[in-house]
């Protein structure tokens, strides 16, 4: 016959089952839950989450991240990019970007451009720019990060783990809005 289990293997054996029906119990209220939010016809995505003061705080204070899903290779300048100067004034300027908290975010932003304003002619030119975001991007930001280098990029702030720099493209000169002549 097997031997009898000690008294630590008898607790760890007593935890292992707590923890089980504690998973079991989380289970059946996730599921009571979900099917009291079909019930009003609201999914998950749609709901509004109860968030509390200290996680809206929590989220302000978080730094962004970089992410390059939107990059527009088509408007990229960044190859063209010569000097060591200019090479490491935008390696500093994303390095303020990820150490910049959404409650300081006027600090990495120059201007603000919104899309239904670049069908106007004076600024047609930032059109491009738009191309390939998501459709409920309205407005994008500026950023010099030299005498005429500029970085265009969005913003998204979630309640999700990360809060997003994406940047759109890098181009050496400045957008020359004025196509008067």
């Amino acid at each position: 016959m097997g031997r009898k289990p000690s008294k630590d293997e008898k607790l760890q054996n007593k935890l292992k089952s707590q923890e089980w029906n504690r998973k079991v119990e989380e289970n059946r209220l996730a599921k009571k839950d979900q099917a009291n939010h079909s019930r009003f016809h609201l999914s998950g995505e749609v709901a509004i989450p109860d968030v509390s003061d200290e996680l809206l705080k929590a989220i302000g204070e978080q730094c962004y991240s970089l992410n390059f899903n939107f990059y527009n290779f088509s408007t990229c300048e960044l190859s063209k990019i010569s000097t060591d100067g200019e090479a490491r004034s935008l390696i500093s300027l994303f390095d303020r970007m990820t150490k910049t908290a959404p409650k300081d975010k006027k600090l990495i932003i120059k201007d603000r451009i919104e899309k239904k304003f670049t069908n106007d002619h004076k600024s047609l030119e930032y059109k491009k720019y738009f191309s390939g975001l998501p459709p409920d991007i309205d407005f994008i930001y500026e950023k010099d990060y030299s005498d005429s280098g500029r970085v265009f990029f969005f913003l998204t702030e979630s309640l999700k783990p990360k809060n997003y720099i994406s940047i759109i493209s890098v181009v050496r000169k400045h957008v020359n809005i004025d196509n008067s002549g």
